[in-house]
């Protein structure tokens, strides 16, 4: 008898999702995960997470998931999913689970992919020009010598010739070699995910791009900890960032207002609500993420907060995602304010895995998807 994840579909639900899996399809897996190696292992977050949901759709055996799980390494522990899960060779079910906790990578592969395939769209039509080119000038040099042209003449074009099949031959050579990811450089060159723990762990900033907050209930507060001006430069290359553990309000309310260029955030719930205390959260002033374009909410049951962050403002989000949510009458008014007053016009609006109940999602001209 098969289980209901043998008989489940698992297909991708978002936007970002099913572009990359029409562009991915027919790719081999293998040379994706050969040359992205490095970038799939620094920018995978919630690697339990997303090794639980990957056995789920059956990607992972449940023993083997539990040996991995051991690996004191975070980027060991990601290198043996990957090994697993290039070996299934199943598009859909992998950027199903990418989408619950890692919409950055599908992001990420999407940028990759879209360049790679404008290069060779590019490569083909200038080889195609360079071919009618070629043959007009290979008619044009028929005539001419029909013709009885001096010799000095023929020598000039032949010149001529030379020199525009080298020009030809270097415009190839810059198409197809176009400003994209260094898929060969070292892990030292690439941007990195630092996990932090401690407010010393702010220190090693540099070359960041993603940021996982796993504890910062840190004794020293953002007022007391002398921050240097290289440090608040290094906060401009910070794109991502993930609470994941138990943050105080104070590292809270300073991170988002430092991470000027964050474009995405995730938000457990489940972790913040035992970190940050405030005493009126329905009052507390609310924050505003202003070039943040994703946002993923997590884990909430019931959470006191909800009455603070579902005030936040985020002008020009594009994506909105709810995951494991309680939504009902208590925070239905909340929730419906920031879909509708507080994100862009835009904004795509995702739940997944809710709990809806004493509640109508009022969402106009936004599009909602429920998976």
């Amino acid at each position: 008898m098969s289980s209901e994840s043998d008989s489940k579909e698992f297909k991708p639900k978002t936007e970002s999702g099913k572009e990359l899996f029409m562009l991915l399809n027919k790719r081999d897996m293998n040379n994706i995960f050969k040359k992205l190696y490095v970038y799939l292992i620094n920018y995978t977050a919630f690697p339990d997470r997303f090794a639980r949901k990957l056995v789920s759709v059956n990607m992972l055996e449940p023993e083997e998931t539990t040996k991995i799980m051991q690996t004191v390494s975070v980027s060991a522990r990601l290198t043996k999913i990957y090994e697993q899960v290039k070996e299934k060779k199943n598009w859909e079910k992998l950027i199903y689970s990418w989408e619950e906790c890692n919409p950055h990578v599908i992001e990420m592969l999407l940028k990759y992919v879209q360049d790679d395939e404008s290069t060779t769209k590019a490569l083909h039509h200038v080889r195609a020009e360079k071919s009618v080119i070629a043959d007009n000038l290979l008619r044009s040099y028929t005539r001419r010598m029909n013709t009885f042209l001096p010799c000095f003449l023929l020598t000039i074009f032949f010149i001529l010739v030379i020199f525009y099949i080298e020009s030809g031959v270097q415009r190839e050579r810059d198409i197809s070699n176009p400003e994209v990811p260094n898929l060969e450089a070292s892990t030292a060159e690439l941007p990195l995910i630092l996990d932090v723990n401690s407010a010393n762990d702010l220190n090693n900033l540099d070359g960041v791009e993603t940021v996982v907050i796993s504890n910062l209930e840190d004794e020293l507060t953002p007022m007391s900890k002398k921050l240097s001006l290289r440090k608040r430069i290094e906060y401009n290359t910070i794109k991502n960032l993930t609470i994941a553990g138990r943050i105080s309000i104070s590292w809270l309310e300073y991170m988002i207002g430092a991470f000027k260029n964050l474009k995405n955030f995730s938000l457990d719930m489940s972790q913040t609500c035992l970190g940050v205390a405030i005493d009126s959260p329905s009052t507390h002033t609310p924050l505003k993420l202003e070039n943040c374009e994703s946002f993923n909410v997590l884990n909430s049951k019931t959470c006191y907060l909800e009455s603070w962050i579902y005030r936040w403002e985020f002008p020009v989000l594009k994506q909105i995602t709810f995951v494991n949510v309680d939504i009902n009458r208590r925070n239905c008014p909340q929730l419906n304010s920031l879909v509708n007053e507080r994100v862009s016009n835009q904004t795509s609006v995702y739940f997944k895995d809710c709990n809806v109940y004493n509640c109508h999602v009022s969402l106009g001209t936004k599009t909602l998807i429920k998976s």
